[in-house]
């Protein structure tokens, strides 16, 4: 059989849909340029340097970019493109950067035109990250720089006839909204099924980032991505006894299902969650030797967290599933975020209240969700709702924010005790974090820095999940820059260790009139108690117009606080706050 190098006028085009696969593009277009004439790339909205890197390739005839929600029918796009490439004879392969031929595509090719073929389907060795693997990112410095197929050995062949060559016959084109297959006139396949690798999960930060950007997707409605049933990239670390270890040929006799991996890795499955029922509707002072909570934070045992944590994450249950009969959507914020989608253990992380966001045209519709579940405002404040022990603050804005309607665009889904919800994404929430603590309460307390230090990926000894550069760009744009650099700053001083790069450091030491906010926010970083005073000042510093809102609010703000006396109270609040922080200053 000649391979089909030695076939004059055959060509081979890969058509590559990509979106935030740095760290694999390199090493997937030199894979693919042994045996492709021509790489076709369509990028879908990817955030880091992904499109750059396969602009800049030599054999990259084509790369464009949309900013359309995902479909197979996309690949009708790169499709055109190819038209003057390839004629009738010629072949494309549809493929995404993840994909890894395990024999060459000329020889397959060769062997299904002499078939008559028209297409070629693929057995799928899914390689997984498995547990072994965590532990060596964590315990082997460069290890995620290593080539994908060097690192990832465990897999379980579990997927027959995926199609990813096709001869490029008149007539050919992609018009559903999920389709692998393109409509076609003759969709004759090969008699013979060679091996593709898939290489889906690779990192902790690329997980993260993978199903973030999944279920963005599945929010906006595309219809595919429904194997993906969390969005938290803990489930995906899989045990790797259920696997084979690729030692240079494929088995077959291990095939477990995504549902028997999940079972074996799951922290804390469900059955656990409500065999804790009974402790979880207990109150915290209501623990056998449980201490009291104080102003320094919660200091009750891993097992009175969980109860506490649970019945908290049990109340934002209920209150979700009637927002969502009523459509109204819900960002669930700080400790309950990070206890979905980043903490597996509900007792690593104490919460003291929940946390969530609604659309300012739908808090009054929210209000009357708590009110019907019981709940009531809490006297003397705007935004928490009380019932028993369980408080629930509600917020319509973040302080630090002048453009809510970005946040709301980059938000992820995620479930809440099987609710869905709304999360900022990792790089907004560690933002929101370092503000939440030095802006709007002038300190970092411990439990801010241990939360930064998750998301970073640096507790226990692992590496940074966040894309440094795009934390320090979306800061630069909000004017954070000071404040992002104090909490920085900090993490190194308080805990030993911040994987942020030199360069990003240098980038964000702010200069000139910066300095004295960079001063002030340093100052405030170091505390671990709250101060008005230290609040005020950074306010007046970086946001001045919330200061001004926050001493002079809005009529709407004044009748749901103080009620019928508003006028009185808004001539007196200004003094009352300014009293309040210069007797609390620290």
């Amino acid at each position: 059989m000649r391979r089909l190098a030695e076939v004059p006028g055959v060509r081979i085009a890969a058509h590559l849909l990509v979106r935030d696969e740095e760290d694999v593009i390199a090493e997937f277009l030199g894979h693919v340029a042994g045996f492709c004439d021509h790489i076709l790339v369509l990028d879908t909205g990817s955030a880091d340097a992904t499109y750059e890197i396969c602009r800049a390739h030599p054999k990259t005839a084509w790369a464009g970019r949309t900013g359309a929600r995902y479909s197979d029918a996309l690949r009708q796009i790169l499709l055109e493109k190819s038209r003057g490439l390839l004629g009738p004879d010629d072949w494309f392969l549809a493929l995404s950067a993840d994909h890894f031929f395990s024999s060459d595509p000329r020889e397959d090719v060769g062997k299904a035109a002499a078939e008559g073929a028209g297409v070629i389907t693929y057995e799928v060795a899914q390689f997984y990250f498995t547990t072994r693997d965590l532990a060596r990112s964590r315990a082997e410095p460069g290890w995620d720089r290593l080539p994908v197929v060097e690192r990832l050995r465990h897999y379980c062949i579990n997927h027959r006839g995926f199609p990813a060559a096709f001869r490029n016959v008149p007539g050919l084109g992609y018009d559903e909204e999920v389709a692998e297959w393109p409509s076609m006139p003759d969709p004759r396949v090969a008699s013979f099924h060679p091996v593709l690798r898939h290489y889906q999960f690779r990192s902790p930060c690329q997980m993260r980032r993978r199903l973030a950007v999944r279920y963005s997707q599945r929010r906006l409605g595309f219809g595919g991505f429904r194997h993906y049933e969390s969005p938290r990239w803990k489930r995906y670390v899989f045990a790797p006894e259920l696997l084979h270890v690729f030692e240079g040929r494929w088995e077959y006799s291990k095939t477990p299902s995504l549902e028997d991996l999940l079972r074996t890795t799951e922290a804390w499955p469900a059955r656990a969650w409500r065999a804790m029922g009974s402790l979880a509707q207990a109150t915290p002072r209501g623990l056998p030797g449980a201490p009291a909570r104080g102003r320094e934070g919660l200091a009750w045992p891993p097992r009175a967290v969980a109860a506490r944590n649970l019945l908290l994450l049990g109340s934002l249950r209920e209150v979700l599933a009637r927002a969502n009969e009523r459509g109204i959507p819900v960002v669930v914020l700080k400790g309950a975020a990070l206890l979905c989608w980043l903490i597996e253990d509900p007792g690593e992380r104490p919460m003291g209240d929940v946390d969530i966001m609604v659309p300012p045209g739908r808090r009054d519709e929210t209000e009357a969700v708590l009110r019907n579940l019981g709940y009531e405002r809490v006297s003397g404040t705007v935004e928490a709702f009380a019932r028993g022990t369980v408080v629930i603050d509600l917020h319509t804005e973040l302080v630090y924010r002048r453009d809510m309607g970005c946040v709301w665009a980059e938000c992820v889904p995620i479930l809440v005790e099987g609710e869905r919800a709304l999360s900022l994404d990792a790089d907004e929430t560690f933002i929101h974090i370092a503000a939440r603590g030095i802006l709007q309460g002038g300190c970092l307390e411990e439990r801010h820095l241990d939360d930064l230090l998750r998301l970073a990926g640096t507790a226990g000894g692992g590496k940074s999940g966040l894309d440094w550069s795009r934390v320090a760009r979306k800061a630069s744009s909000l004017g954070l820059k000071p404040l992002l650099h104090a909490a920085l700053a900090e993490l190194r001083a308080a805990k030993g260790a911040c994987p942020v790069p030199e360069r990003v450091m240098a980038g964000l030491r702010p200069s000139g009139a910066g300095r004295v906010a960079a001063w002030a926010a340093r100052r405030a970083a170091s505390r671990r108690q709250e101060s008005y005073l230290r609040s005020a000042v950074l306010f007046g510093l970086l946001r001045p117009g919330f200061l001004l809102r926050r001493l002079c609010p809005g009529r709407e703000f004044l009748r749901r606080r103080y009620g019928e006396s508003w006028k009185r109270e808004a001539l007196l609040r200004p003094f009352r706050l300014v009293a309040r922080a210069l007797g609390l200053g620290a």
